[in-house]
């Protein structure tokens, strides 16, 4: 593979730190696109009917459909299982529970709290109303994982969806910390259906007017940002790192409009690089160029300030595998789409 020319920085922004690092070789295909693995705990051969309380490591039968999963306990549910009325599921941090199948809630008053981790084979629906559904733990869903039950669904830890994340009839997510991911998004009733993370609402007014769309993969809980899932058992380099403190570093600018300076801004530092204008290629910034057939993924990291933006104008981040001869945009900010105001961000 030839070396590859790593990004070209357009059109009016300020540009502070910019790091980027890779994982261990994988591949030769340093941007493709992120391969989500869905973990699944290993789990025993413990196979019990569909109206069970675990106690003791027994499992008996009790008078509504409720579970209960202690901590140290494996349990497989297999089909599907339907919560009704008043019903419950509870798994203690420690605890599993797995069901080959679907979930559904469709009656009130469902309890669903997981410390632990919930394995759903098929979708995980929810209908109806006076719903709680609090995931502190570990939820991987294989199929489709649908709210339409004018409740919020609330996530502490995580929910990785293989199929669609859909939000119906009120239905609303909402991310406090940990991750949420899924392959698609299905969000309508023009705001009364949302995922809100802090402050942003995702999916707000869809279809309508001043919509936030969401990360193509997932929400990172804790900067509200595009889910980056890095594997623990992985190598990471970083390839570089510059603070624009003592000079371009590893960066190079594209002309008049590209200038390092001491600017007044709330980010910690007093050197930055500002970008003005629309005038390509002056109110650029391109990196060196690297050669990064070893590695499988890149990760860019960067602080960054806009201000005086109108509605819709934008800057965005280009890719170039082919020394500068052509760029590729793998991310644009629109002001109103992706934010809002003129505080500082981290991406």
């Amino acid at each position: 593979m030839k070396n590859l020319t790593l990004l070209k920085i357009a059109s009016l922004f300020i540009f502070f730190t910019t790091a980027v690092s890779a994982s261990s070789p994988t591949t030769n295909n340093p941007l493709s696109s992120r391969d989500t693995e869905i973990y699944t705990p290993a789990l025993g051969m413990c196979e019990v009917s569909d109206n069970i309380i675990l106690n003791n490591n027994t499992p008996s039968e009790n008078s509504v459909s409720s579970i209960t999963v202690n901590s140290g306990e494996n349990v497989t549910i297999s089909g599907n299982h339907t919560l009704g009325y008043n019903e419950s599921i509870t798994v203690a941090s420690g605890g599993t529970l797995t069901i080959t199948g679907s979930l559904t809630a469709t009656s009130s008053e469902i309890t669903v709290s997981i410390d632990g981790t919930l394995n759903v084979g098929g979708n995980y629906v929810t209908a109806s109303s006076g719903h709680s559904h609090t995931f502190n733990g570990n939820v991987y869903v294989g199929g489709n994982f649908q709210n339409g039950s004018s409740s919020t669904v609330n996530v502490y830890g995580s929910l990785e969806i293989t199929g669609q994340l859909k939000l119906t009839s009120g239905g609303k997510l909402e991310g406090f910390s940990g991750h949420i991911t899924y392959s698609s998004v299905d969000v309508n009733n023009c705001g009364g259906s949302y995922l809100k993370c802090n402050t942003t609402g995702f999916g707000q007014n869809i279809n309508c007017s001043n919509n936030t769309p969401f990360p193509p993969n997932g929400i990172d809980f804790s900067t509200c940002q595009e889910w980056i899932d890095i594997d623990p058992c992985e190598t990471t380099t970083e390839i570089t790192f510059d603070d624009f403190e003592s000079g371009w570093g590893y960066w190079n600018d594209g002309g008049n409009r590209a200038k390092r300076g001491n600017y007044i801004n709330d980010c910690g530092q007093s050197i930055m690089v500002q970008l003005k204008n629309n005038d390509d290629p002056d109110s650029t910034i391109f990196s060196n160029t690297y050669t990064l057939t070893s590695y499988d993924k890149i990760i860019i990291e960067f602080d960054y300030l806009v201000n005086s933006f109108e509605n819709n104008e934008d800057w965005f981040i280009e890719f170039s595998s082919n020394n500068g001869s052509d760029w590729n945009i793998i991310e644009q900010y629109v002001v109103c789409l992706l934010y809002t105001s003129p505080s500082p961000r981290d991406r």
